[in-house]
């Protein structure tokens, strides 16, 4: 098994692994594995239908110690809800995530001067899961505090400008062989080795994530 964290997927590996944030879609019929690490929320292309129930568990389960995030959820102008209902729910769990002190995990399509505004707004800790944006975007979201998690694509030169700090990497449905081609081709750009780069990435989701 790969030592390399994962700051976001939705595969739930055979052995629980410290540094893998596993994301759990609710409403959710099952229970949370105590020994396993959970970003928990109501994704954006989820029925109306099922908010009500979603977010009742998410208030159920936010003070779980193995839950150390929210999300993934956001905003999403191609599909779902229309973008008021979506702020609605979204912003019930942005007061959520800050009235419990944990992170966001953002899920964002093309829908920056809103989430802007809603940070604005309830500020907390911020992460754009999946960040393919170009570095002037990057740029704009980092003057506000936010954070970025890459995957296997994304835009070198944003990830260049990242500073080390606020850099996360995921796989998010993606396998463990992704997830390894992933640090090594991050560790040529930023010049350095997969395992250096893992350390850095064990202190960046320790600090945000309490792990």
């Amino acid at each position: 098994m790969t030592p390399f964290p994962d700051a976001h997927t939705h595969t739930a590996r055979a052995l629980p692994r410290a540094f893998d944030l596993l994301n759990v879609e609710l409403p959710f019929a099952g229970q949370l594995n105590e020994h396993r690490c959970y970003s928990i929320g109501v994704h954006p292309w989820s029925s109306p239908a099922e908010w009500d129930a979603g977010l009742k568990q998410l208030e159920q389960w936010i003070t779980l110690p193995q839950v150390r995030a929210v999300g993934e959820c956001g905003l999403d102008k191609r599909r779902g809800a229309p973008l008021e209902r979506q702020k609605e729910l979204f912003s019930r769990q942005i007061a959520l995530a800050v009235e419990h002190k944990k992170p966001l995990i953002l899920h964002n399509y093309k829908t920056a001067d809103e989430m802007l505004e809603l940070h604005a707004k309830y500020g907390g800790t911020w992460i754009l899961h999946g960040f393919r944006a170009n570095a002037l975007v990057m740029d704009m979201f980092l003057k506000r505090g936010f954070y970025f998690s890459y995957g296997s694509r994304f835009n070198e030169e944003a990830l260049l400008k990242t500073p080390l700090d606020h850099l996360l990497l995921e796989t998010d449905e993606g396998s463990v062989a992704e997830l390894i081609g992933l640090y090594e081709r991050v560790a040529v750009l930023l010049k350095t080795n997969a395992d250096s780069l893992a350390e850095l990435m064990e202190k960046n989701m320790g600090r945000l994530f309490s792990m």
